[in-house]
C-alpha cells in the first residue's frame, strides 16, 4: 500500500547546493537564517529540498532596458552634424 503523503526529496544543504556553482555553504544557511530557504534541522546540519533551492536561484526575467534618453547637448550636436555644420 502506498503513502498518499506527497513525497519531498530532502538532501543535506551542501548536497542540494552543490550543482550551483558559486554559492557557498555560508549564503545558502543564511537564506535559512532568512526565512527564504526553508529547511528542516537534522543533527548539526540542515536538510533542504532540491526543489526549493532551484526555486530560490532561479533568476527573475527582467524587461529589456529602457534606452538611454539623449542629453540635450548630444542631441545638438546630432542636429548641427545632420545640418551639415561642423560644431567643432
Amino acid at each position: 500500500m502506498q503513502s498518499t503523503e506527497p513525497h519531498y526529496e530532502l538532501l543535506p544543504l551542501c548536497e542540494a547546493i552543490r550543482p550551483y556553482r558559486g554559492v557557498s555553504l555560508r549564503t545558502a544557511r543564511n537564506w535559512i537564517r532568512d526565512g527564504k530557504l526553508p529547511a528542516t534541522k537534522a543533527g548539526r546540519g540542515y536538510l533542504v529540498s532540491p526543489a526549493d533551492v532551484g526555486r530560490l536561484l532561479t533568476p527573475v526575467i527582467r524587461s529589456a532596458p529602457r534606452p538611454k534618453r539623449e542629453s540635450e547637448n548630444a542631441r545638438a550636436l546630432r542636429q548641427l552634424r545632420e545640418a551639415g555644420v561642423d560644431a567643432r
